[in-house]
């Protein structure tokens, strides 16, 4: 059951579609070989790779370390350079700096069965190489402790990364109602856990960062290439997120990172209000028209009262003090020649659609001449 599962796992870190891998076999003397698969080798930057590796051995060794070697240069491909050691089983024998904690044995107890396969994690584009395996242990023409390095090598190509997280949206987002959304880092890897940050973005408005949840998802062996990682953001939409855009950005160790943008569309339980006429500009417009139109009429009601005045009285007395001055020759002519006070002009009197004001002289008698009379 062990050896399928990490078969499932190995065929999922290097794309395997699960069928029966091709291999190239190296036999060498006393029983030595190694063992890879035919397929070439890629991966992308801030992911992982598996190289898939099995060996052989004679019967008069027994394998203690295994130790792995990155071949810069062929004269230079052996494990007497320490620069060209990546990987030692042995934890007294320290590898390269550069790959220092990122390589590790798919099988721990490789001497088991002979399973010398390794995983690489956090990949840079300069791990890009051919790679050989070296196994260490007493023999019988050693014991104090010997090693063997295979010939057979295995190129490993790292490119930039491409791939994307992948964001998981409910099918339908509705006003008010909690939900959540999941972002999914690319890769199974046992390496450095990858930042994972979400930004949204409202149009027209600058990204805001948003806090989120984030979980590691594992699986219950002991395979450490079955590891993802995930984050999730929990919240409850609004109109204001209708059409706004979430990003799920993945930073991997070394600064690379990899992200993926979706737009949401919530169904809005009341319609929304337009914002043109909700803004600060447009609400003082709205105020200052009404009290100019507020302001005209209480003008145009104040102008009608002053011109009739409410009151005909006013109109009538003014009118008869003007036709009294035009016959002011005549009226002053008279009192002069008698002497008596000025002439006294009486309340007027109201009909229906005249007003009539007589004026009474001083000795009493109306004069009918002096009628004034206001239509």
């Amino acid at each position: 059951m062990l050896a399928v599962i990490c078969m499932t796992v190995l065929f999922a870190v290097m794309g395997g579609t699960g069928g029966t891998q091709e291999t190239t076999t190296e036999n060498y003397a006393d029983g030595w070989s190694i063992t890879f698969t035919k397929k070439e080798l890629t991966s992308e930057a801030g992911l992982c790779i598996v190289i898939p590796c099995s060996f052989t051995h004679s019967a008069t060794f027994k394998p203690t370390s295994a130790i792995w070697l990155k071949c810069e240069s062929e004269p230079r491909c052996r494990d007497t350079y320490i620069n060209d050691v990546i990987f030692n089983s042995n934890k007294n024998k320290r590898p390269l700096f550069s790959f220092r904690k990122r390589v590790a044995l798919l099988e721990p107890s490789f001497t088991h069965r002979n399973d010398c396969s390794i995983t690489i994690n956090d990949l840079t584009e300069s791990d890009t190489g051919s790679y050989k395996f070296r196994v260490e242990g007493p023999s019988a023409n050693k014991p104090a402790g010997d090693g063997y390095v295979f010939a057979l090598k295995k190129t490993l190509m790292v490119t930039s990364l491409k791939q994307k997280p992948q964001v998981n949206v409910p099918p339908a987002l509705t006003e008010g109602q909690q939900t959540t959304l999941t972002c999914t880092a690319p890769g199974l890897c046992s390496g450095a856990p990858p930042d994972i940050t979400w930004t949204w973005r409202k149009t027209g408005h600058k990204d805001s960062l948003i806090t989120s949840n984030d979980t590691i998802l594992k699986t219950e062996n002991h395979i450490r290439v079955s590891q993802g990682h995930s984050s999730n953001l929990t919240f409850t939409p609004s109109s204001e997120h209708n059409g706004s855009e979430v990003t799920c950005q993945v930073t991997f160790k070394g600064n690379i990172t990899a992200m993926e943008t979706v737009t949401l569309n919530v169904t809005l339980t009341v319609p929304p209000v337009s914002t043109a006429f909700t803004s600060p500009v447009w609400l003082w417009l709205i105020v200052g028209l009404v009290a100019v139109i507020l302001l005209t009429i209480l003008l145009i009601l104040l102008c009608r009262y002053r011109t009739s005045s409410k009151d005909p009285c006013c109109c009538a007395c003014r009118h008869a003090q003007s036709h009294g001055t035009n016959q002011g020759s005549a009226s002053n002519q008279r009192t002069n020649q008698s002497g008596a006070p000025d002439d006294v002009y009486l309340p007027l009197q109201h009909t229906d659609r005249s007003v009539y004001g007589v004026i009474q002289h001083s000795d009493g008698e109306n004069d009918p001449d002096y009628i004034v009379r206001h239509q």
